[in-house]
């Protein structure tokens, strides 16, 4: 059967009607394509997708970025990693030397020690928080008037979007903040119960209640707020979707009905799942990597 490929007006063209301008930032935009899925080559332990681009972390301590890269968000130091997080054109990791270590131009500082111990990493808007094992929580930032001052406390979780911060307790509540003085983002809608897990990407974010159930908040333009009914074992939350996944490993979807990252989910069963602005991963059990979406390159394998 003859392949034909359509010009990159048509494909342009879809990517408008299928999400908006794929990956704007600053005037450009990340390749508007869909993301199929990654090469079996290898195996990894944690994957994250951000805003155009994915970064994942191989059980030898590797991260291999791949997608957009104008801001040099995929060109990853020389080291051994323990965790990472994409965000919007920069990518941060915890080093086995015991630092967090970001690169790309909007990266929240080059590199700075952090507690012994640390295993999670999360960044947005210029700053980074740091959780480690006993639930100490820092947030790091070389950006004039950032606050960095977290909540006095012991947590599980520490999330860091567009402007906002968030921590879960290890009773389960949600506390959340301002990084910035100005209008409030989604902090101040952070939803009142227990939860297990909390997930926050550019300006919305989303919690799992015990039970299962998924609450999100906060921007809701592209319906990403909208959880469908169901029970789920984990959340998260993206630029113009979220996704999460069943009980029994099944991804789901929300955002914009037209969106490849809401219409292309993939068949099977996984453990992990990360949701980009325009596209989204997740892992098998067996750590095989899949992505799906726009504004990935569909060339780049893992």
């Amino acid at each position: 059967m003859r392949v034909v490929k359509p010009s990159p007006a048509i494909v342009a063209l879809l990517a408008l009607v299928t999400g908006g301008l794929v990956g704007y930032r600053g005037g450009t935009s990340a390749p508007a394509t869909a993301a199929p899925a990654i090469s079996a080559a290898r195996t990894y332990t944690q994957i994250t997708a951000g805003d155009g681009h994915t970064c994942a972390l191989t059980r030898t301590g590797k991260v291999v970025c791949r997608g957009y890269n104008a801001y040099g968000q995929t060109r990853v130091p020389a080291g051994v990693y323990t965790a990472i997080t994409a965000g919007e054109g920069s990518t941060c990791a915890l080093t086995r030397a015991g630092t967090a270590r970001c690169w790309g131009k909007f990266r929240p500082f080059r590199e700075k020690r952090v507690p012994p111990g640390s295993v999670q990493i999360d960044e947005g808007g210029g700053v980074a928080c740091v959780l480690n094992r006993t639930g100490r929580a820092i947030c790091l930032s070389d950006k004039k008037g950032a606050r960095t001052r977290v909540p006095a406390g012991l947590y599980k979780q520490v999330l860091v979007g567009d402007g906002y911060a968030c921590t879960l307790t290890r009773a389960g509540k949600i506390n959340c903040w301002n990084l910035y003085s100005g209008p409030p983002s989604v902090a101040p809608h952070a939803p009142q119960g227990t939860f297990t897990e909390i997930s926050g990407h550019f300006s919305t974010a989303c919690a799992l209640t015990r039970p299962g159930k998924a609450v999100c908040w906060g921007d809701n333009y592209f319906g990403q707020t909208n959880v469908p009914p169901g029970t789920y074992a984990h959340v998260s939350a993206g630029g113009t979707n979220a996704c999460a996944l069943t009980r029994t490993g099944k991804v789901v979807c929300w955002g914009p009905r037209n969106a490849a990252a809401v219409k292309e989910v993939p068949s099977g069963t996984f453990a992990q799942i990360s949701s980009g602005k325009y596209h989204a991963c997740a892992l098998t059990a067996g750590g095989k990597a899949v992505c799906w979406g726009s504004g990935f390159d569909p060339h780049a394998e893992f």
